[in-house]
């Protein structure tokens, strides 16, 4: 069921393609003509605003690679904390932080990996983020 059907409890009215069914109406022909030229510019738009989005979807990811030794200021927690000596890196995005005795922070931080995934048999727009652990 798609999401129209689930809200409205039915189908969407299919669009009839011009030049399918030739019409013997002037009018029919002309509003066919229209509907064609509105959707090709819904299409446009929708790619658009598509290509806008993972711009700045993407913009703001960035890798992270710490080092031991490193005081880490930024943001590991959905709160700003900080700053922690980086002890240890325990695999490839765990670290182990040196934490204040009343800090209420676990001992050991890790940073989510994604990757890009470019889906088979869809364009380019549609590749999305997924985090490593998923595949793995």
């Amino acid at each position: 069921m798609t999401p129209f059907g689930t809200v409205y409890g039915r189908d969407p009215l299919q669009l009839i393609k011009h030049g399918i069914y030739p019409s013997p109406l002037d009018a029919i022909d002309q509003l066919l003509t229209e509907q064609d030229a509105i959707l090709k510019i819904l299409k446009f738009n929708l790619h658009k605003a598509q290509v806008r989005m993972k711009f700045n979807i993407n913009n703001h990811r960035r890798e992270v690679e710490l080092e031991v030794g490193d005081l880490e200021n930024e943001k590991l927690n959905p709160r700003y904390f900080g700053p922690y000596l980086i002890i240890e890196r325990i695999g490839l995005v765990a670290y182990k932080l040196q934490l204040f005795d009343h800090s209420a922070v676990h001992l050991v931080r890790s940073l989510k990996t994604e990757i890009l995934v470019s889906w088979k048999n869809l364009p380019e727009f549609e590749s999305s983020w997924m985090i490593v652990s998923t595949f793995l």
